[in-house]
């Protein structure tokens, strides 16, 4: 069985990808290696017509397309920094997206780790590293797929991010969003169309950041962005990888929430969703 599914994540990536096709002919062994196929399996996909796999060259496309629905601000601003949409798409054709495929994980978040490494030099660290940090973040909210350690006391609801970027990151992204959304044909043409106007990125990297609480409530579908005060911050961050509440206390104490009141205002965080308390 798993011989199978490993045949069958190299029949999805050539699907995606000519670039693959390419190096099944050129390189066998090294793709055998990478999926992990029996010799049997390899055979069969060298075997196959090439064509077989390339009869809806729009496919990468369309699976772009998709994946600008949850990164159009940054993919937004890659473009019009020094990278063209073939850069986005070739994520088809990366090492990120094969990885993705053979452990069956999230497209968009592996297009997330793709984005950072195709970031120009010049722009590490840069506002636009940043927002994709934040629409990553976002996407990550939405799945609730954060990585918690294993049932401490308290841990961060993985319907909760926390993100301490450049300050004006969030203003930029809001700002973005509002000037792709009035792209005449759609937002996800704005996205790619490098002649369509949006806000530009800071000129100078600030040292100056600001605090982001990303929440999906229970009753909403859309995750909201806001300005935590710093001490909720500093709170809710001690426990994104577990926290005892001994260690909460503490914080609470150091604010002024001393006693019964540092009780209520825990118990108040556990109600609310933000905190999650492991019996």
């Amino acid at each position: 069985m798993m011989g199978y599914r490993n045949a069958q994540h190299l029949y999805i990536s050539l699907l995606y990808s000519e670039e693959l096709c390419n190096a099944l002919k050129a390189r066998p062994a090294e793709i055998q290696k990478e999926f992990n196929l029996e010799t049997h399996e390899l055979q069969w996909f060298l075997d196959a017509d090439p064509r077989a796999f390339a009869t809806d060259p729009m496919r990468p496309a369309r699976g772009l397309a998709a994946l600008l629905e949850e990164s159009a601000v940054s993919s937004a601003h890659l473009i019009r920094n020094g990278c063209s949409t073939l850069d986005l798409q070739n994520y088809f054709s990366s090492e990120d997206f094969r990885s993705c495929i053979r452990n069956r994980g999230s497209m968009v978040l592996a297009y997330f780790r793709y984005l950072r490494k195709i970031l120009p030099e010049k722009l590490q660290g840069s506002q636009l590293h940043h927002l994709i940090e934040l629409e990553e973040k976002i996407a990550l909210v939405r799945r609730h797929e954060f990585a918690r350690s294993l049932k401490p006391p308290y841990e961060l609801s993985p319907r909760i991010a926390l993100l301490s970027p450049m300050i004006g990151t969030l203003d930029l992204f809001n700002a973005t969003e509002l000037a792709l959304a009035k792209h005449p044909v759609e937002p996800r043409a704005g996205t790619v169309d490098s002649s369509f106007s949006i806000p530009p990125l800071a000129q100078n990297q600030s040292e100056q950041i600001e605090l982001l609480l990303i929440e999906l409530p229970f009753n909403r579908k859309a995750p909201t962005i806001e300005h935590p005060p710093e001490a909720l911050f500093e709170l809710l961050k001690s426990a994104e990888k577990g926290q005892n509440r001994e260690g909460l206390m503490e914080i609470l104490e150091k604010h002024g929430a001393v006693g019964d009141e540092g009780t209520e205002v825990l118990e108040g965080l556990c109600g609310e969703g933000l905190l999650v308390r492991n019996s």
